[in-house]
């Protein structure tokens, strides 16, 4: 499966989204496609995981980012921290390649986002990245425990001063609970970085009309800042 993109020869600002476990680009491209009607002179890019081995599913392989031991995922889940390096360094190569063939697009103009495992991986990245990126998108996703937000922040002052996230999660999501939401919105906040954190009423591990709202809404803040 192929790369999905919007690529605008005018570009100003740039969202890079990561798709869930087992799903592919185009499960969240025509949401994106949506985005970019409003936002008309932002390109996107939703690139495909890796087929990879995934333990908490038999050891079956489909598109993942990283491995998963069990799911439900909890704050607690354990975590092995398979293919989250490679990963991580295929999403900040992937923001390097478009950001110099946009015509050197600043870090500052990309927002980095996902669903579920696409979104952990979105905040592992936003707080490793070589420079503070614009913004964050976390819907219904966790912390990785092996990435140690926490102390990543703890390191980044200027990822905490520069970088924007918004965490969404639904109120009734069984595959990552919604303490996972709330864990993620406690680190950024202690840590002191500028997060907002919606919940959504009767949402299960996916997404609503009111969540894609307060993503575009965020998205452009993130750009017109």
């Amino acid at each position: 499966m192929s790369d999905r993109s919007i690529i605008r020869d005018d570009s100003t600002s740039l969202v890079v989204w990561l798709h869930g476990l087992g799903d592919t680009p185009d499960g969240w491209f025509e949401q994106c496609r949506h985005f970019a009607t409003k936002l008309e002179t932002t390109s996107f890019v939703c690139p495909c995981a890796p087929t990879s081995p995934v333990s908490c599913n038999g050891g079956y392989s489909m598109t993942s980012w990283m491995d998963l031991l069990e799911i439900p995922i909890k704050p607690s889940s354990p975590d092995n921290g398979k293919f989250q390096e490679e990963n991580i360094k295929k999403i900040c190569d992937l923001i390097d390649e478009k950001r110099k063939s946009l015509g050197g697009l600043s870090a500052s103009s990309v927002v980095v986002a996902g669903f579920s495992q696409g979104a952990a991986l979105a905040l592992a990245t936003a707080c490793r990245y070589k420079e503070p990126l614009g913004g964050c998108v976390v819907l219904s996703g966790w912390a990785l425990p092996k990435q140690d937000i926490a102390s990543q922040l703890k390191k980044r002052s200027d990822v905490v001063k520069n970088t924007k996230f918004c965490v969404c999660h639904g109120e009734s999501d069984n595959v990552v609970l919604t303490s996972c939401g709330k864990n993620v919105n406690e680190i950024l906040s202690k840590s002191g970085c500028n997060v907002s954190f919606s919940t959504y009423r009767h949402m299960a591990h996916s997404s609503c009309a009111e969540e894609m709202g307060d993503v575009l809404e965020f998205l452009s803040g993130c750009f017109s800042s």
